[in-house]
């Protein structure tokens, strides 16, 4: 495996300043060398122990065929080096003696197949099977995926009928699938669902029916961001739907109430666990995203709030050009705790921008990314970092980033735009959608601190770097085929402004880690102490080889 440095980009996407220091926000920082194997991967483990104030860095590299070598650097919370040792086992052994490396590698390659669901040309439900190549990136510590398609199946609901196809959810542990499947009547209209988990024996494993009084359009049907990509943990899947009418719903058939919108939480299990109904403040809701923070759950995205009153979801979801509003929910407590929908105008009025930014950024009304959301401990406010995009047909690039600003009761107090200050010409030379910053977002989150301040620290591209692997196969002839893949790494500055959450006021950014060093990406951070403090990971430094410590405590700031 060989990593490459590409091309200088711009230094920065974000207008930053660097009259401040990373010694001003950071309560420790300290730097480490690496082994030059280490140097060349993520973690692929890291552990924080509260109770003995201690972090441990585990690097994983196949020191020979049989052999994986574990290199461990051990840290207090004062991130002061107390220990590092290296550890070479044959790998059975590795698996039986750490048991996170046990759970978490099975071998450099194997195979499954799963059951797995789509519909045909005319939205019918249709079954088949796929055959899923695993194989370990000991770069990444995670295994990369090849997906083959295999035959359709033929399956029969419990019912008999045919099902229209409305979703589903695979469970890449044990290859089975929930599945959604809709039972239209003679007029095509579906006021009945049904929930299936089926195992990879095609056994209906359970079934459950959702019945709706009036036909629902679906607008959101995705997992649970629980905040962890692992797949190894199940994730339950959500399910947002809209009073439908206009073409296709009879008006006698309809909802009387068209901002009747119902909220519905499928388990691993493939069972319903909660169901609310709530009403909306906006129409043609383009739900981007469902989080779990904090014991309640967030749905958001642009929205239109004019005409609310007597519009409906089309039963056929088509994405708008432009929204007027920005609509988020709460779901806690078995309720929809609040639905707040401020119009473009609304935010336009608590529009903020850095001290050292010229221009406002206003948010211009189209679908955002959202880049993260954080709750406060002690307010229990609400901040969403999103960022505007537009896509070509070579790419999605990316604009300016935003920072949504809720009270705890669902009142937008403050909006802030950020324009970018990177190269409008990106690399020198013919765009490469690959090694190209402005087509790799920013990920953003905000921390409370002590009085009326907060933190807002993004994880901006600053870099690009390459590393390339070989595979050689023999072919039926006696030659050997080689082949490169080339895979490009984004490499993520941390940069941290301070706002006054009294008065709105936003500072300009700081570049922590003086940017040298990048954040890794797997795990940028761990929470310590319960959470009451973040200690940021990455690497850089003299020739890329040093490990990057910084401890972020928001209560001493």
């Amino acid at each position: 495996m060989k990593l490459n440095r590409l091309m200088a980009l711009a230094v920065s996407f974000l207008m930053i300043s660097v009259s401040a220091k990373s010694q001003d926000f950071l309560a420790a920082e300290q730097v480490t060398d690496l082994s030059k194997k280490a140097a060349k991967d993520f973690p692929s483990n890291i552990i924080v122990d509260d109770q003995k104030q201690q972090i441990d860095l585990i690097y994983t590299t196949k020191a020979k065929s049989k052999k994986i070598k574990f290199d461990v650097l051990q840290f207090d919370y004062d991130l002061n080096l107390i220990n590092e040792f290296s550890d070479e086992q044959e790998i059975e052994n590795a698996r039986n003696k750490y048991s996170w490396f046990g759970k978490k590698y099975r071998g450099e390659e194997y195979t499954v197949e799963q059951v797995t669901a789509e519909p045909n040309l005319t939205g019918k439900l249709v079954l088949k099977k796929q055959s899923i190549r695993y194989y370990y990136s000991w770069f990444s510590g995670k295994y990369k995926t090849d997906v083959k398609n295999l035959d359709k199946l033929k399956f029969k609901a419990p019912s008999g009928r045919k099902l229209t196809y409305r979703g589903h959810y695979n469970h890449p542990e044990t290859g089975e699938l929930t599945v959604l499947g809709g039972e239209p009547d003679k007029f095509f209209i579906e006021r009945t669902y049904s929930l299936m988990k089926i195992d990879t024996d095609l056994n209906v494993v359970s079934e459950e029916k959702i019945d709706m009084m009036y036909p629902q359009a679906i607008i959101y049907n995705n997992l649970l961001d629980i905040g962890t990509d692992d797949e190894s943990i199940p994730k339950d899947w959500i399910l947002v739907m809209a009073a439908a009418g206009g073409k296709g719903v009879k008006s006698k058939d309809a909802d009387p109430n068209n901002r009747h919108y119902t909220y519905i939480r499928i388990s691993p299990a493939g069972t319903v666990k909660e169901r609310i109904d709530f009403d909306t403040k906006a129409h043609d809701w383009a739900v981007t995203g469902a989080v779990e923070r904090d014991g309640a759950v967030y749905l958001y995205g642009a929205a239109n709030a004019k005409g609310v009153e007597d519009k409906y979801q089309t039963m056929y979801v088509y994405p708008q050009k432009s929204y007027d509003a920005f609509q988020l929910v709460k779901i806690s407590g078995g309720k929809a705790s609040f639905v707040s929908a401020p119009t473009n105008d609304d935010i336009a009025k608590v529009n903020t921008k850095p001290k050292g930014q010229k221009k406002i950024s206003d948010y211009n009304g189209k679908k955002v990314q959202i880049r993260g959301i954080s709750t406060g401990t002690g307010t229990g406010d609400v901040f969403i970092t999103a960022q505007d995009f537009s896509t070509t047909q070579d790419a999605t690039v990316f604009k300016d980033v935003y920072m949504f600003h809720f009270t705890k009761d669902g009142v937008l107090k403050r909006f802030y735009g950020l324009s970018p200050d990177q190269d409008k010409g990106g690399l020198a030379g013919k765009f490469n959608k690959n090694n190209d910053a402005r087509t790799y977002p920013t990920n953003g989150s905000v921390i409370e601190g002590s009085g009326d301040k907060a933190f807002w620290l993004m994880e901006v591209v600053a870099d690009i770097y390459t590393y390339k692997t070989q595979d050689s196969n023999w072919n039926l002839d006696g030659s050997i085929t080689t082949t490169t893949t080339t895979y490009y790494i984004p490499r993520r500055n941390l940069q941290v402004a301070t706002i006054d959450t009294k008065d709105g006021a936003l500072d300009d950014f700081t570049t922590l880690g003086g940017g040298e060093f990048f954040l890794y990406n797997e795990t940028p951070f761990v929470s310590i102490n319960g959470g009451k403090q973040v200690v940021y990971l990455g690497w850089g430094g003299d020739k890329g080889r040093q490990l990057w410590m910084g401890k972020f405590d928001p209560a001493t700031l």
